[in-house]
């Protein structure tokens, strides 16, 4: 990934830019994330320890709150969030940019395995690889949410808008097609194939085949 401020290459888990000191975030819906309201119970960032900040990602009609450390700039999302930003920041996709799609996982870089507690119920979380093929390892709580290290949004948003989502689609519907037998597998359809028009040869078959006693077809 790049600095979205001087587009300097970043190294895989970089929340600062070490050209010009910028933060790797993501504009939320073009909303500023200068507004903070402090939460009812306040959720400690599970990497570094420090008290999480409700950033409101929407409006102050229909707020939109996301839990981010202003220390490491880690976020956690509660469930159902992640796939709203993704919807809020990315347009429908229709096809597969593959090249793309390689630059994205091709560097994830030598992350260290390690083992994180729900910022709401204080369980470990399992580590799970969005989308199956992202390359980005994120912290899941099956009852409460997902924790992302900085730059790990907007890493998955961009495998998103590369079609990744899409890909990992085709996988799926092709390996399912391999273990299916021949005769499940529907084929498209073509419509009606045109007969070609009898010859004076063909009918001369005919002929012959009656003469013979044999079955015309």
């Amino acid at each position: 990934m790049n600095c979205p401020t001087c587009t300097a290459p970043l190294g895989p888990g970089k929340a600062v830019c070490s050209y010009c000191g910028g933060t790797v975030d993501v504009d939320f819906a073009g909303q500023t994330l200068d507004t903070t309201q402090p939460p009812a119970q306040p959720r400690i960032c599970c990497a570094c320890a420090k008290a999480m900040d409700a950033l409101n990602a929407g409006t102050t009609d229909s707020p939109f709150y996301i839990d981010r450390c202003p220390t490491c700039l880690g976020l956690f999302l509660d469930t159902g969030e992640l796939e709203s930003v993704i919807e809020r920041n990315v347009t429908p996709v229709y096809a597969v940019d593959h090249l793309a799609l390689a630059r994205l996982t091709e560097h994830n870089g030598d992350q260290v395995v390690r083992y994180r507690k729900c910022p709401v119920c204080s369980k470990f979380m399992n580590r799970v690889n969005y989308g199956q093929s992202s390359g980005v390892i994120a912290d899941q709580c099956r009852d409460h949410g997902v924790y992302l290290d900085a730059g790990e949004l907007r890493r998955i948003l961009a495998w998103v808008r590369a079609g990744g989502r899409l890909a990992a689609a085709q996988k799926v519907a092709a390996a399912a097609d391999a273990t299916r037998p021949p005769s499940e597998i529907s084929l498209p359809f073509l419509g009606d194939v045109p007969q070609e028009p009898r010859t004076p040869l063909s009918h001369l078959a005919t002929f012959l085949l009656k003469l013979l006693g044999g079955k015309v077809e």
